[in-house]
């Protein structure tokens, strides 16, 4: 039993005969169950956004591999495009300073805003008022926050990597893209009335961690 397809694909490499997926999933006790009995309006209001705003968030450390940098350079030709864009970043790291001077040379202070660290039981809120998640790592092996990004009806748009593509069922609920012109269209196009329902349905169906238990406990019985 393994939990990523990336561990699966190493372990047949290497000779393993039969291997079944149980991937990580979401801890429910630690989810905002109620989440959808609150106005996005007034969480929008609450976080310094318009209704006439259109989110794309960023969660997860400014380092190399995440293209952080390069994220706001991406934004930046896409509020060109569209000018409600806003840039929602979380997180902090080695490359911080290099975001926040990309931010200055473009003259986006006032579409992008980075909190460093955000408590767990508020990041709810930025996942529900954002339009679209956006997962520019190539290498992301799994990804946690597409999960709750994703239980809270957002839009994920990720670059093609093991972890989105076992996760997103790509057109269904959300979009894993080749390449970045296919996601920035996705950006600009991506429709939460449309994914949000399939995308939350995919989590409680496969990746939370009661259906994992279930599920593990289903193979050791099978081969007891």
């Amino acid at each position: 039993i393994v939990k990523s397809p990336e561990l699966a694909a190493y372990l047949q490499d290497k000779g393993a005969k039969q291997i079944e997926i149980v991937p990580v999933g979401l801890d429910e006790t630690l989810l905002k169950a109620d989440y959808a009995s609150y106005d996005i309006a007034d969480l929008r209001k609450k976080w310094g956004y318009d209704t006439g705003d259109r989110v794309l968030l960023y969660v997860g450390r400014m380092r190399a591999e995440k293209h952080p940098v390069r994220i706001v350079e991406l934004f930046n030709e896409l509020r060109r495009k569209d000018g409600s864009l806003k840039l929602l970043m979380v997180g902090e790291g080695e490359l911080l300073e290099a975001v926040e001077g990309k931010i200055a040379e473009l003259d986006l202070q006032d579409a992008v805003v980075i909190h460093k660290k955000v408590p767990n039981h508020q990041m709810w809120e930025l996942y529900r008022l954002s339009d679209c998640y956006l997962n520019y790592c190539a290498t992301e092996i799994f990804g946690m926050a597409i999960l709750e990004a994703m239980y809270y009806e957002n839009v994920v748009v990720a670059l093609e990597a093991p972890g989105p593509s076992y996760i997103i069922e790509n057109g269904i609920s959300g979009y894993v893209c080749k390449n970045e012109e296919e996601l920035s269209d996705r950006i600009l196009h991506a429709d939460r009335q449309k994914f949000g329902a399939m995308a939350r349905k995919r989590i409680t169906d496969n990746f939370v961690w009661s259906r994992s238990t279930e599920r593990m406990l289903q193979i050791i019985k099978e081969h007891l």
